[in-house]
């Protein structure tokens, strides 16, 4: 299971208040309505299940510890691979 970072779907920062969240959802809204446009209403329904969960306060602390878990695993992973290129490199480099 892919996890999604609702942040990035409200285009928000993880420090966003409340008031920062409705806005950007309600700007969101504007665009991808299915009665205002013709996107694709999984996009719409991931809009308003971004602002469900960062909205109340319960679920995004809940949400908040997942993400900031994501983001340490997608550190790691970057570090791990940077490390084991470098060292491809330096055992391509000894030939």
């Amino acid at each position: 299971m892919q996890f999604i970072n609702y942040y990035e779907v409200l285009q928000i920062s993880p420090t966003a208040s409340p008031e920062i969240i409705k806005a950007a959802y309600r700007q969101l809204c504007k665009t991808t309505h299915p009665d205002v446009s013709n996107y694709d209403e999984k996009k719409f329904m991931l809009i308003k299940e971004a602002h469900d969960t960062l909205s109340d306060v319960h679920k995004r602390n809940e949400y908040d510890l997942l993400w900031r878990m994501n983001m340490s695993n997608r550190e790691s992973e970057r570090v791990n691979a940077e490390k084991e290129f470098q060292e491809k490199e330096y055992a391509e480099s000894d030939k």
